[in-house]
């Protein structure tokens, strides 16, 4: 009993170091609690490799139920990160307060269960607490700062994160832990409903592939249809068929490419700096859904009649946790 609860430590904290590497927002208050995951790592190390001088220590009850509350403490260190470093999970966090009396609950369990077992570190000290308040309210303040000037459909007209962010998520983690997905699929639209400005674009992807395939990418379509809540994104209506063929129908781009509009016509400084800044909210919406587009350059991005860019060509796009798809539009 007291392996498996030393090796259930080492590999909860494992999981929060791999779930560290990839945060985003809120760094300071994950670095923060990082010095407590990385000081609780040695402790669980020192354990594992004096394990019959502390055999004694294991079969006091109270030592042991301390032990296994400082797993439970770690395993809720490891979602508080998740969640506050994510901006599809922020949203749980309505109030900056709800932030602050997490990461205080986190820190304050942390200290007193270590204490309790009387595991010595570097962390439960004035110093380290000064540090904590800083990166508390330094990341708050960022993050409410963030969040009002962002703008590109991360936040809606409530001025909520947009819950788009959380149905994408959901999406993914079908597509990415069901054998089946059959049930997740783009919209169908009827030819005979289709007229301009809409564009349709061919594509053979479905019609060739085995139907695993044909599912995972009928996945990927649908997670396309929700990014349209960006107005930096280009707008994916669905699937329809002309000439036998399986079509995508887009949004109308007047001006065509952004590579074809500049060579074209001589864009001014005032008319470039609000499209680059376009181009990066919409970036940030598809970091914020864990979308990588990974080909962003002139040709793939699309401008319409109001000059206003849209972000197309997710040929190579892929999901954050997952590899590259063929996610076309």
């Amino acid at each position: 009993m007291r392996d498996q609860a030393t090796i259930g430590s080492n590999h909860d904290i494992a999981k929060i170091t791999l779930s560290a590497v990839g945060e985003v927002y809120n760094k300071k208050i994950c670095d923060s609690l990082m010095d407590r995951v990385n000081a609780a790592e040695a402790v669980t190390k020192a354990l594992k490799r004096r394990q019959t001088e502390n055999e004694q220590n294991f079969r006091n009850k109270e030592y042991y139920n301390s032990f296994i509350r400082f797993i439970e403490i770690m395993k809720r260190i490891k979602n508080f990160i998740i969640d506050v470093s994510n901006l599809n999970r922020y949203q749980k966090f309505v109030h900056s307060g709800s932030v602050k009396d997490r990461f205080d609950s986190l820190t304050n369990d942390f200290d007193e269960v270590m204490t309790e077992s009387h595991f010595t570190i570097a962390v439960a000290n004035e110093e380290q607490r000064m540090i904590d308040q800083f990166a508390l309210e330094s990341d708050i303040a960022d993050m409410t700062k963030f969040l009002e000037k962002i703008g590109g459909g991360i936040i809606d007209q409530n001025q909520k994160i947009n819950i788009v962010l959380h149905e994408v998520s959901l999406l993914k983690e079908k597509l990415d832990h069901s054998d089946s997905d059959q049930n997740i699929k783009a919209k169908k639209i009827k030819s005979t409903e289709l007229n301009d400005p809409l564009k349709s674009k061919p594509t053979d992807h479905l019609q060739n592939s085995d139907p695993k395939e044909a599912a995972k990418i009928q996945g990927h379509l649908a997670i396309l249809g929700k990014l349209h809540e960006s107005p930096y994104i280009i707008k994916f209506y669905g699937l329809s068929k002309i000439e036998n063929s399986d079509v995508m129908v887009l949004d109308w781009a007047e001006y065509g490419s952004l590579k074809e509009l500049y060579s074209k016509y001589d864009i001014e400084w005032h008319v470039k700096v609000p499209i680059a800044l376009a181009i990066c909210r919409g970036l940030t919406f598809l970091h914020s859904c864990e979308i990588l587009h990974h080909d962003i350059r002139c040709a793939h991005i699309l401008m319409d009649a109001n000059l206003t860019p849209k972000i197309a060509k997710f040929n190579y796009s892929r999901m954050a946790s997952g590899p590259t798809s063929d996610m076309k539009g």
